[in-house]
């Protein structure tokens, strides 16, 4: 513990040298800490929030790939029937009693279109078919008609478990389809209107389909389930003969319950097509049910819609995230290929961001506890290694100043302190053996007057190297109270050395030996060289701050001069000093994160 100061208050330092280097340090490590910490916590927000960012888009890929399915699955089983139905053409011979068969299928009904007969038909098991009165009975097309019903009969009932028929139609106005759920379908429907001249059949025809591919309707009210359905037809060729158009029906009630119910939490799912159509919106599904299956984006009279639109239509990719225009949504966007339709999933950023600001405030608490945790280390560091021993030096010199001299330090130290501490010990008992050689002299006064006077003048001599040496104390505790330059670890692998004062021999010795066991004992990768406190720099002052760097980085460590002030530039550049490749840096914050930064980039 600290000697008292027997000063009265007013006398007393206001500001102790520990007091100032706490101060100093605080205000740095607080600049520090913070900074790395807001960095910290911005990185955390941006890194939690793309994480989530790529779950989003993970999940709409996925989405996007099971919404396909069914759509993929119709365009292959067109692939099977159009193989089967060309197979079943070419094994018919054309020595076959057509007609025979023929009539034997079919009748012709009141309105003069001929129609399965119920009686030879079984609807669970058979296709049916409609024939305009004015289909040609020629054998080809009777074939033709023959085949398909064959086709569909065979290959319908494995098909029905996902769509809800399977039909062709010919450009001969026939309709053959396996509709189990429509028994009566073909004695009932009407065969005024051409089946040859809808527009399904014609946006699948040669004419406006000349590269053969599947084309997907709009999604559409079915009048007989009034269920919302969406139609895949697909051309058949035999050769350069155009036999006509397979589809398949395929119900949307799934798809979009799907798209209404399974949606991010906090968002919602919207579907439309390319020509801007609305399918499906949780808000929206009366009007879409009213206007037949489809509604116009632009009739929504929503600027919000209008705008998912535009952004969903201008996504390329198969399955991608964006921003909305207004900045306060994720839209992710993924196309079902089969009918080009936009699945989009809106999820409001904010949703998004909240994992990741929970997340960053922990570092942002964890950052501020961690800066008051080493102030409190350093403060307890400085009061232990510094304020303590400077105090008993500074009430033992007052002691001494008063003739005090009965004084003993405890020099057990191996540091500078210690070595203050023995020097001041060794002084104290010069100035006591001093002291009793000359009451000694006194005693013996009376034997002669002539030794009286050699002791008088040897006295005077004694009391001036005594006055001496107590200006000598008085100069050390003056070097005391400017004494600033322990090494301290400022941060994981970097050590810190303030300067303060003059740098003699003896001082630079100490200094530089003190450093090197430092850096070996705590393995560090780089030392922070401040001289923010030295005022002048001679020839020797830099030729040791010299010799510090290279032990230094003989040890394996990088060193960074910071704090040179004005006037010691100017005097290092009159010296003709140059210190070569050595970084340096104006401030002891910005060496730090020099440090920080080359940490990192290793």
């Amino acid at each position: 513990m600290a000697a008292e100061d027997p000063r009265p208050p007013s006398s007393r330092p206001r500001r102790t040298l520990a007091r100032r280097v706490l101060l100093k340090m605080a205000v740095r490590l607080s600049i520090v800490t913070g900074l790395v910490t807001g960095l910290s916590y911005a990185h955390m927000i941006r890194s939690v929030t793309q994480a989530r960012e790529q779950d989003l888009a993970h999940y709409i890929r996925a989405r996007g790939e099971r919404e396909n399915e069914l759509f993929r699955l119709a365009e292959d089983h067109h692939g099977v029937l159009r193989a089967a139905l060309l197979d079943r053409l070419h094994a018919m011979g054309d020595e076959e009693d057509l007609a025979g068969e023929f009539d034997r299928r079919f009748a012709i009904s009141p309105d003069g279109a001929l129609r399965s007969r119920p009686e030879r038909t079984d609807p669970a098991k058979q296709a049916q078919a409609a024939l305009d009165e004015s289909f040609p009975r020629t054998p080809a097309h009777m074939k033709t008609v023959i085949a398909a019903q064959d086709t569909l009969s065979a290959f319908g009932r494995s098909m029905i478990i996902r769509f809800a028929n399977t039909w062709m139609t010919t450009p001969e106005n026939a309709i053959i389809t396996y509709w189990p759920a429509a028994p009566r379908w073909a004695q009932t429907r009407r065969m005024a209107s051409k089946p040859a001249d809808h527009e399904f059949f014609l946006a699948a025809a040669p004419a406006q389909n000349p590269a053969g591919k599947t084309i997907w309707t709009k999604s559409y009210i079915e009048p007989q389930g009034e269920t919302a359905m969406v139609s895949g037809i697909t051309p058949i060729h035999d050769g350069d003969r155009f036999l006509g158009v397979i589809g398949h029906d395929l119900p949307l009630s799934d798809l979009l319950q799907r798209t209404q119910q399974d949606h991010l939490e906090g968002g919602y799912n919207v579907l439309l097509n390319r020509s801007g159509d609305l399918i499906a919106h949780p808000a929206l599904t009366a009007a879409i049910e009213k206007a037949g299956g489809s509604f116009a984006v632009g009739k929504a009279d929503d600027p919000t819609l209008a705008a998912i639109f535009r952004r969903a239509t201008a996504v390329t990719e198969i399955a991608a995230v964006v921003e909305s225009e207004d900045g306060h949504d994720y839209l992710a966007v993924t196309r079902l290929a089969g009918p080009d339709w936009l699945l989009v999933a809106v999820h409001p950023k904010a949703e998004l961001q909240k994992p990741a600001y929970a997340s960053a405030r922990v570092v942002l608490v964890a950052g501020m506890a961690a800066l008051l945790l080493e102030l409190g280390l350093v403060y307890l560091i400085l009061r232990k290694e510094v304020k303590g021993p400077l105090g008993e030096i500074l009430a033992a010199t007052r002691k001494v100043a008063a003739g005090n001299l009965d004084v003993a330090l405890d020099a057990g130290r191996e540091d500078e302190l210690g070595a203050l501490a023995a020097s001041f010990n060794g002084m104290a008992g010069a100035v006591r053996e001093r002291s009793e050689a000359q009451e000694k002299a006194l005693a013996e006064r009376k034997e002669a007057e002539e030794r009286i006077r050699s002791l008088n003048e040897e006295l005077a001599g004694s009391l001036e190297l005594e006055r001496e040496r107590l200006r000598t104390l008085e100069r050390l505790n003056r070097a005391v109270e400017e004494l600033s330059t322990p090494v301290l670890e400022v941060w994981k692998d970097v050590l810190a050395l303030p300067v303060i004062g003059n740098v003699d021999e003896a001082r630079a010795a100490t200094m530089t030996a003190r450093l090197l066991e430092e850096v070996v004992r705590t393995q560090c990768r780089f030392v922070l060289l401040d001289i923010t406190g030295v005022d002048m720099v001679d020839t020797f002052t830099a030729d040791r701050l010299l010799k510090v760097v290279a032990a230094v980085e003989l040890l394996g460590a990088q060193c960074v001069l910071t704090g040179v002030r004005p006037n010691v530039a100017q005097a290092l550049v009159g010296l003709g000093i140059g210190f070569g490749k050595l970084r340096t840096r104006r401030t002891l914050k910005q060496g730090l994160l020099e440090c920080i930064r080359r940490a990192e980039g290793a």
